[in-house]
């Protein structure tokens, strides 16, 4: 029995051995999409467009973020981004499911007042037609709270 414990001490000593820099290597597929957002800034009208994705917290750390390959409905991955999770909450604790979140682009008041209105439109139609495309989102690693 102590030759047992013995090695179970020699894993868990390795394992506080390894790196903990934040990041860790989860692979899943979640379905994900990009919102278009329009609000006022102190110019004029803005426009945001923020990719969404639901993640589930399978660890026993409190997840800050994810990094995602963002894919179109057949697979093909045309960015990539990282998002932050749970926001007000600052983070996902072990177990919970949370929204994870990043402003991929904004058009400001200033921007869409300068290049005028139809530009504006041309400016967001073309955004959407890009971003639009997300349908699903491989993480590739996850960022622990220190």
């Amino acid at each position: 029995m102590k030759a047992v414990c013995a090695c179970f001490g020699v894993v868990l000593c390795l394992i506080g051995l390894l790196p903990t820099n934040g990041l860790a290597h989860e692979k899943g597929v979640v379905p994900c999409a990009v919102d278009v957002i329009f609000g006022d800034d102190d110019v004029g009208v803005f426009t945001a467009f923020i990719l969404k994705l639901q993640y589930k917290n399978t660890s026993m750390r409190v997840v800050r973020g994810v990094s995602v390959l963002i894919q179109d409905k057949d697979g093909e991955v045309f960015k990539n981004s990282d998002a932050v999770c749970n926001i007000d909450a600052g983070g996902l604790v072990a177990g919970d499911t949370g929204q994870c979140e990043k402003v991929l682009q904004i058009i400001t008041g200033k921007m869409s007042k300068k290049v005028g209105y139809d530009v504006w439109v041309d400016m967001i139609d073309d955004q959407k037609a890009q971003l639009l495309a997300a349908k699903k989102c491989e993480i590739a690693g996850v960022q622990y709270q220190r």
